[in-house]
């Protein structure tokens, strides 16, 4: 690999064959469990132990914890090393649980929209943590949509025990009633403001639905609530808790790994791509 490309991925921290490989191996293998980490690392561990191929051509990357922190603040050193590998026409494929709007919107903030089509409505991309897959020029080659049972009772129990509940529709974010932590999902996430529904009827006529997200303070103990969903939905959704205070319910045949592997198939690559994969900024900035 040449120096630059090496400056690039030791300073993400992130050595490897890449994640084709080790999808291909795993696809079939990867469930979604209480924290959907869990399928990344076994990718990222088969990653660390393959050889390591001379020529960088795409970088997997996630925002939460990578780019970004979960309270919303740029990491500088992961933004750095993205532009380098941008500059050297490295294609960047974003892997997140938010929605395109909001990546979009989180990377004009760092000036490195608009170059070779890194991100834009013209890339490809995987969102809603592989609800929505979007290929080579931008257009939608995979959506899930959540039952609509599920969504009906989520909204009822957000209202019944006054618990914020943000529904995911492509784009747009659609809640029943104002809180400050859905206020945040714009203010400091960047997602499109997220539009009040009169009634659940109105919520549940605007749009299919791909992600529920539950909403609560730092303090709240939401394991019950987890618990709870996890039991209502076992078969038909998944539940995903990948912070304290929120909890992530996807369809059931939705992940990460499995966009990224629909993505892979529709772009074309194959094992003996070169490809890396940038994970969760905390596992390997703990690494240094």
């Amino acid at each position: 690999m040449e120096q630059e490309e090496e400056q690039i991925l030791n300073t993400l921290e992130w050595i490897g064959k890449g994640l084709i490989r080790s999808a291909y191996h795993f696809s079939t293998d990867m469930d979604h469990s209480e924290n959907s980490d869990e399928a990344n690392r076994d990718i990222e561990k088969r990653s660390l132990r393959e050889g390591h191929q001379p020529k960088l051509t795409h970088i997997v990357c996630d925002i939460d914890g990578t780019v970004v922190d979960y309270e919303g603040h740029l990491h500088s050193e992961s933004i750095e090393s993205l532009r380098e590998a941008v500059s050297q026409g490295v294609t960047v494929i974003m892997l997140t649980g938010k929605t395109r709007a909001s990546t979009i919107a989180t990377f004009k903030l760092l000036n490195m929209e608009g170059r070779g089509d890194f991100i834009s409505e013209n890339s490809p991309g995987v969102f809603l943590q592989g609800s929505l897959v979007y290929g080579e020029h931008g257009q939608l080659i995979y959506r899930a949509n959540l039952d609509v049972d599920i969504c009906k009772e989520a909204c009822l129990y957000s209202l019944k025990h006054k618990i914020p509940l943000v529904a995911y529709c492509e784009e747009q974010c659609l809640t029943l009633f104002e809180h400050p932590s859905v206020d945040l999902l714009h203010t400091v996430h960047h997602e499109t403001k997220v539009k009040v529904m009169p009634s659940v009827v109105d919520l549940l006529e605007y749009s299919s639905i791909q992600k529920l997200l539950f909403l609560g303070n730092t303090d709240e103990d939401f394991s019950v609530l987890t618990q709870h969903w996890s039991e209502l939905t076992e078969g038909k959704a998944c539940v995903i808790k990948e912070q304290p205070n929120a909890i992530e319910i996807v369809p059931l045949n939705s992940s990460k790994g499995g966009g990224i592997m629909v993505l892979l198939d529709h772009l074309g690559l194959t094992e003996d791509s070169d490809l890396e994969a940038v994970g969760d900024y905390t596992r390997w900035l703990s690494n240094k």
